[in-house]
């Protein structure tokens, strides 16, 4: 073989070997024009299609609460608060299914206060605003009460006779086996609290619901007639008194 044939020999080698590399690249640059294009279709047809609009008629969801969830019957309240979220208007409240009032919305909340007459047992509070769903909540009243033996004495400054009065308490319906009485001159300017200065005297409950009050604070006032209020407190809390039971005391 000469030397003319051996070059035309390796011109035709590497023009093989060119041409599969070439081939390739093409269908590689093609591919990606197809995957291109299919894409661009794609978000083309997804633009086109129309978006869902939201519901704005879903009700929401009302969020509702009692803060202590319960009541005692003839004596203290409690109050149910209901946040209705970027809702302005009014709620109406029924109790049992009973109408209880209808409360204005301030800063998208509205506060029913819960009567002290709603009867012994369990209740069912129900709040509604437009718009949102149905919201309920349950409310005990329990039976709280005080017994005193008289609501009535007289204190003798001359024989020193300051007469003591007995007392029961039932606390949501069964013996208050712990817990004060607490004894306060009302004055017509009443305050409540250790720091009082209408405090007369702190009285411990003993475990069969009994206590005892105590009028010898009352040999020290002039003669007259004074009210002396009886509060009972359950713990330590100071969160709660309750009665508030007036008493007449004559001093002579």
């Amino acid at each position: 073989m000469n030397k003319t044939t051996r070059i035309l020999l390796g011109t035709v080698t590497s023009l093989a070997l060119v041409t599969p590399t070439v081939g390739l690249a093409g269908a590689a640059h093609a591919s990606g024009e197809s995957q291109t294009q299919a894409a661009q279709t794609q978000a083309a047809e997804s633009k086109a299609k129309p978006k869902k609009k939201k519901n704005k008629s879903k009700k929401q969801k009302l969020a509702i609460s009692a803060k202590k969830g319960y009541v005692h019957f003839g004596l203290t309240t409690d109050t149910v608060t209901v946040k209705a979220k970027g809702r302005k208007g009014k709620v109406t409240f029924a109790i049992d299914g009973v109408d209880a009032g209808t409360v204005k919305l301030k800063k998208r909340k509205a506060t029913l206060t819960i009567p002290a007459t709603l009867a012994i047992g369990e209740h069912v509070v129900t709040a509604k605003v437009k718009k949102h769903k149905t919201a309920k909540i349950k409310i005990v009243s329990h039976n709280t009460t005080m017994t005193l033996a008289t609501t009535a004495v007289t204190v003798n400054r001359a024989t020193y006779d300051a007469p003591n009065i007995t007392g029961q308490l039932l606390y949501k319906g069964a013996v208050a086996t712990t817990g004060w009485v607490d004894a306060y001159l009302d004055d017509g300017s009443l305050t409540i609290g250790s720091d009082s200065p209408d405090l007369l005297g702190v009285h411990s409950v003993k475990a069969d619901g009994s206590f005892q009050l105590y009028t010898h604070d009352f040999l020290e006032f002039p003669p007259g007639t004074y009210t002396m209020k009886a509060f009972f407190e359950y713990d330590a809390g100071f969160d709660e008194y309750l009665f508030g039971t007036p008493i007449t005391v004559t001093v002579i």
